[in-house]
């Protein structure tokens, strides 16, 4: 355990790299990132500088951020855990030690050069089938009561050695997903062995509705916590997002059980036009219920089940925020996790001007940090881009029944879609535009595939989207 009494900072051959979205710890030497963070963890960790105690910094911050010491202290112990392979931990100062260096926007290294020499997360979805009918379901699962016994997925005997090798790489975390995970006839037997793989962080997600006795079985399969998507305290709206009637009253039994059954509950929210305004109610619902962190998200587009008209507006959004801040200072135990929301930063992002637009894109983590396994057992790289059009595109990578996790991420395949290669884009106006090369991190094969059935096309958001002003990028 790390001591509150210890000195600590960054190593001198690792800086902070923060995009608008996230924080990246990378190698100076090379510019790879060795882990992604969430950007609300860069002021705690640019106070990392040597000079002052954990404990001191730990109180400092229980203070100005009203979050009780013990729960401070335990989050900060864990996330520094899972760094101190970067860090330098001392009983006494360290007077050579400076504050981490911090680079905002623009990375000066070759987009190749920031993919993690490992995969840092895995996303496994061992199903396609999922017992809600969710209206913006990104992966478009099939709807079914029915478990799923395709068999497409891989064996527990293969998944036990793809854990394995997960553990001795050094993955940091792991998610199970879906589709509804709970819809795998052998849920049971992976749960076992996550919870026996000693890796530090599992999350797996379901709306599937678990009654009692199998909310134990769970538990005494090893599981400690879940996630449980619920959008709103609604049951009408709440009903609709998840596409069924009733679907409301089987997800709040589900987290009673799950309660009941002595596992901890986690929610996760996606924040759309519907239920916006009135998400006051669902945080109040959930902390009388004991749920203890709530994680809300915003509605994205997909290749999967996407409705426009779901993308919040700003108005709901400082609605939202106003909601959000009166209530959470009365909150005893439950955690929220709210993204950031900056009104110029959310206005630019989805402006109509697309110079404006263009510059506020985020940089595309696929491929670079996290490596995404589908229902049968491939290798893909977005998970908003559905199977079918992963495969029409030459988007799959590998195949994890008969590859490794480290012969897939080392593959000539995923290198080639990381590099900027024009020839892929001849006969398109990206292939004259100067600006290539410095386009390609932030280029989203998701948009242009939405927009023109390919991802080697010009992005929707690139500023030089029309002929005139490519003209003039190759004149």
């Amino acid at each position: 355990m790390i001591s509150d009494i210890q000195y600590c900072c960054l190593k001198e051959d690792y800086v902070l790299w923060q995009t608008q979205e996230r924080l990246y710890l990378c190698e100076i030497k090379t510019g790879r990132p060795v882990a992604a963070l969430s950007t609300g963890v860069t002021p705690l960790l640019l106070t990392l500088s040597g000079n002052r105690l954990l404990g001191d910094i730990l109180e400092h911050w229980a203070k100005t951020q009203k979050i009780p010491l013990q729960e401070l202290t335990e989050k900060v112990q864990h996330l520094l855990k899972s760094l101190a392979p970067f860090l330098m931990f001392s009983d006494n100062l360290i007077s050579d030690a400076t504050c981490p260096k911090l680079i905002i926007g623009d990375f000066p290294y070759h987009p190749v050069a920031v993919k993690s020499e490992k995969p840092l997360y895995v996303t496994f979805n061992i199903t396609d089938r999922c017992s809600r009918n969710c209206i913006y379901c990104y992966m478009d699962s099939i709807y079914t009561k029915q478990m799923d016994n395709s068999h497409r997925f891989l064996s527990v005997e293969r998944f036990a050695d793809v854990l394995k090798e997960c553990k001795d790489i050094g993955v940091q975390a792991i998610e199970v997903g879906g589709g509804d995970p709970l819809n795998h006839p052998q849920i049971l037997e992976y749960v076992r062995l996550l919870s026996q793989s000693k890796i530090p962080n599992v999350l797996i997600s379901t709306k599937k509705y678990v009654q009692e006795e199998l909310a134990l079985r769970f538990k005494e399969a090893g599981l400690r916590e879940i996630q449980i998507s619920l959008d709103s305290a609604d049951k009408e709206i709440a009903d609709i997002l998840m596409g069924e009637r009733g679907a409301y009253e089987e997800v709040v039994k589900t987290i009673h059980n799950f309660r009941k059954a002595g596992i901890d509950v986690k929610v996760n929210a996606v924040l759309t036009s519907l239920n916006c305004t009135n998400f006051s109610n669902l945080i109040q619902l959930l902390e009388s219920m004991g749920v203890s962190t709530l994680s809300a998200n915003y509605y994205g587009a997909s290749c999967g089940r996407h409705v426009e008209s779901l993308f919040p507006k700003v108005e709901q959004l400082q609605e939202l925020k106003k909601q959000v801040d009166g209530i959470t200072p009365s909150l005893k135990t439950l955690h929220l996790r709210m993204p950031d929301f900056q009104e110029t930063f959310y206005e630019n992002k989805w402006s109509s001007d697309r110079q404006i637009r263009s510059y506020y894109r985020s940089y595309c983590g696929a491929m670079k940090t996290r490596i995404l396994v589908n229902p049968d057992g491939t290798v893909g790289y977005c998970a908003y881009i559905t199977q079918d059009l992963s495969r029409k595109n030459g988007l799959i990578f590998g195949n994890l029944h008969t590859q490794s996790l480290m012969e897939i991420w080392q593959s000539p395949s995923v290198e080639d879609i990381l590099t900027p290669n024009v020839q892929k884009f001849r006969g398109t106006l990206c292939a004259d535009c100067r600006d290539f090369e410095k386009c390609y991190p932030k280029r989203c094969f998701l948009r242009s595939i939405l927009q023109y059935d390919t991802p080697f096309e010009k992005d929707p958001d690139c500023r030089y989207w029309n002929d005139m002003h490519c003209k003039v990028i190759r004149d």
